[in-house]
């Protein structure tokens, strides 16, 4: 049985993806919890396993959580050494066996980080095995932080976690960190604007026509004419090889009917946010396109509007992906009463789905244990929806 799995990205000092750090719980069907790390540990290897180390990581580095367990009796060793780094968790000991075993996993070729490092006898002795230190924003002052990486800084490379605004990274890269953890890279450069920016008018006004109850194809085809670009855009997706029309389609009337209605506005969306996303950490596009994904995904074992659904998601992250308050995105278009309300954190079966996958994506397993059950989602449905929206957005970024 699947348990709760979810990566959460790890940045370099260009905001470009360098990992992902696999996050985890273990949990029965009824959400209990289980208690013992190692039991956890062990589960999640073995859907690690099954599932592949470079489908979860995107080719990029995949830290992965380490018990004493798993790294004394050498279970990590099932694992390729490609695109891994062993996280070890501060918890553990560094008794005879697990510092034995942790030269034998770099002689091996494997890359070991140590997590939320605080110096001292249980930590001390791990750091000549160590190619990344891991400092928690939040639980060390930044003089302590600082002074750390000047230590140890030119041998091992620094990890800032927990890094939640753009003055923290500044702070954590300043002091010589160079990779960062958190969400940071979702906050808005500058939200004083209060109009779209002219650039994106015209995906603004082709999500205000397909957001309308009464589709109007004459409409979208007028908005797209206007735009060159688009226009190239939307006739090369569909003489793509995934479509596998043996004719070829040259005219934007044609293309419109061919896609249907449903198509049109997961087309429109997602280059919207593509378009918004130019000048951006990639991570910033993932993040919108997970979250719309992974909402459209659940809607359905919950009974509620798929695309609606998809729209809450990806409209969630317009505001950093436009640096433009919400409030001025939303009187553009014409949303649904029911998706206004729950971008506007209005109670709702929208919002609570909603919140449940950004409290998945977070990892914040407590958190999505009653929303899970407000909506009547087994713990399989949701893990299995998160895995299926991580394929569908690494499978369209590849293409990109």
């Amino acid at each position: 049985m699947l348990r709760y799995i979810a990566r959460q990205a790890i940045l370099d000092t260009r905001q470009q993806t360098f990992g992902y750090e696999l996050l985890y719980r273990a949990a029965a069907e009824n959400f209990a919890r289980i208690g013992d790390p190692d039991e956890a540990a062990r589960r999640t290897l073995d859907d690690l396993l099954t599932l592949g180390v470079k489908e979860l990581s995107r080719g990029k580095q995949l830290f992965l959580n380490c018990t004493h367990e798993l790294l004394a009796q050498g279970f990590v060793k099932l694992l390729p050494t490609q695109n891994l780094v062993l996280e070890i968790l501060e918890t553990v000991v560094p008794d005879h066996d697990l510092l034995q075993s942790c030269a034998e996993l770099k002689a091996a070729g494997y890359s070991l980080a140590l997590d939320d490092f605080i110096p001292g006898p249980n930590t001390l002795p791990l750091v000549e095995f160590a190619d990344y230190i891991k400092l928690d924003f939040r639980a060390m002052p930044l003089e302590e932080c600082g002074a750390l990486v000047q230590q140890f800084g030119k041998k091992i490379e620094f990890l800032a976690e927990k890094v939640e605004t753009l003055e923290e990274f500044t702070a954590a890269s300043d002091m010589g960190c160079s990779l960062f953890q958190g969400f940071f890279f979702a906050q808005p450069a500058l939200l004083t604007m209060r109009q779209i920016p002219p650039m994106y008018v015209n995906y603004i006004r082709l999500l205000d026509a397909t957001c309308k109850p009464d589709f109007n194809f004459a409409e979208i085809e007028a908005i797209i004419k206007t735009d060159v670009a688009l226009s190239y855009k939307l006739l090369r997706f569909l003489n793509s090889a995934a479509f596998c029309i043996r004719s070829t389609i040259t005219s934007l009337r044609q293309a419109l009917i061919i896609l249907g209605e449903n198509a049109i506005r997961r087309w429109v969306a997602v280059s919207a946010a593509a378009n918004a996303a130019t000048g951006k950490p990639p991570e910033l596009l993932i993040s919108a396109l997970l979250r719309a994904r992974f909402c459209e995904l659940l809607a359905v074992g919950a009974h509620s509007n798929p695309y609606w659904a998809f729209t809450v998601g990806l409209f969630s992250m317009l505001s950093p992906l436009l640096d433009t308050p919400l409030e001025t995105i939303l009187a553009s278009v014409q949303l649904p009463d029911e998706v206004r309300a729950a971008l506007l954190g209005e109670s709702g079966q929208l919002r609570t789905l909603f919140e449940l996958v950004c409290g998945y994506i977070e990892g914040d397993w407590i958190a999505i244990t009653p929303k899970c059950l407000a909506l009547g989602l087994a713990q399989k449905q949701v893990t299995s929806c998160y895995l299926e929206a991580v394929r569908s957005v690494d499978a369209l970024m590849a293409l990109a």
